[in-house]
């Protein structure tokens, strides 16, 4: 997914992970299926005023019959599932899922073992990432047609065959990872994993990459996305989801066929939003990285925000679904 890069206030957490969590998310064996994350659930929040609390709690002559009135009122409201009187606090609240753009890239390194094991830690239960293939049509990790961004070396993906690439280094001193070791990584570990097709593949490449996803059975989790139709028509096997990458929002008639829409945040609005939705289909942004834009977007009404500020996303969504 192309990088939007937006100046704000949002600053990444400079404290380092702790240890044991750095040594749990080296290996991330044996752990139970992750909870869903503060942002991608419906938070309801309808604390009595203090005057009801009063009331209740204080059964003088002076109150009893305002109590009275309080036991036969009060269940009322929460069995209909109301606020209650002036005063109460806000009924829903409601943010945008998390999804961790190329793993954490504030790590140092993107599309990496080490960024996606530090996106999980950062506490993302959804990510991005982008695949290529290799000359011998082997999908690895990349954003980039070239390795000369990321890597110590220099090439064309497509002219490299995996054992070359398997040779270069990245920021985290470790080679391009091959798509076959993410999934085996994150499999059972995290709710979902975006991935970002770059190219057309060929009938190899399909090949090499049905392998992989019915080795992890990959399906279900895993849906593929990209900013070229054709690149999602030619593959028969997998994913069973397929999103549809835009830099400008599609017209509502273009995004039925596809299991999700994902547009550049800058381009939606709330009237487009609200057409995708009408026509069944989930709505992703990407990738904001200051407050006022996830503001937006959450007002808007998206699903789902792709950003590379993962730990300070959480603590936002966190305050502002804080009852």
């Amino acid at each position: 997914m192309e990088q939007l890069t937006q100046e704000g206030n949002a600053h990444d957490d400079p404290a380092p992970i702790p240890d044991h969590h750095r040594l749990q998310l080296m290996s991330l064996s044996r752990c139970s299926r992750p909870r869903e994350p503060a942002g991608e659930r419906l938070h309801t929040v309808s604390p009595a005023p203090r005057v009801w609390q009063a009331i209740v709690r204080r059964p003088t002559a002076v109150h009893w019959p305002l109590r009275m009135v309080s036991s036969l009122v009060l269940p009322v409201f929460v069995l209909a599932g109301l606020t209650m009187p002036a005063g109460a606090a806000t009924g829903r609240c409601r943010v945008p899922a998390l999804i961790a753009h190329r793993g954490y890239p504030p790590s140092g390194s993107e599309n990496t073992l080490t960024s996606l094991r530090r996106a999980v830690a950062a506490g993302a239960h959804r990510l991005e990432i982008d695949i290529r293939f290799s000359r011998d049509h082997y999908p690895v990790l990349m954003h980039d047609a070239t390795v000369d961004r990321t890597t110590d070396g220099s090439g064309q993906v497509a002219a490299l065959t995996l054992a070359r690439l398997r040779a270069l280094r990245g920021a985290d001193r470790l080679p391009p990872p091959t798509l076959d070791e993410v999934l085996k990584l994150l499999r059972g570990h995290v709710t979902q994993v975006l991935i970002d097709l770059k190219v057309v593949p060929d009938s190899d490449d399909r090949r090499r990459l049905a392998a992989a996803y019915a080795r992890h059975r990959a399906y279900r989790w895993a849906p593929l996305m990209s900013f070229r139709p054709e690149a999602l028509q030619r593959m028969v096997l997998p994913p069973r989801s397929r999103g549809l990458l835009a830099r400008s929002a599609p017209d509502p008639s273009r995004v039925r066929r596809y299991a999700f829409v994902a547009v550049r945040d800058d381009q939606l609005t709330r009237s487009r939003v609200r057409a995708y939705h009408a026509a069944g289909v989930p709505v992703y942004a990407w990738t904001p990285n200051t407050y006022s834009a996830w503001r937006r977007l959450a007002r808007d009404g998206v699903d789902g925000i792709v950003t590379d500020k993962s730990v300070v996303y959480r603590k936002w969504a966190g305050t502002v679904c804080a009852p």
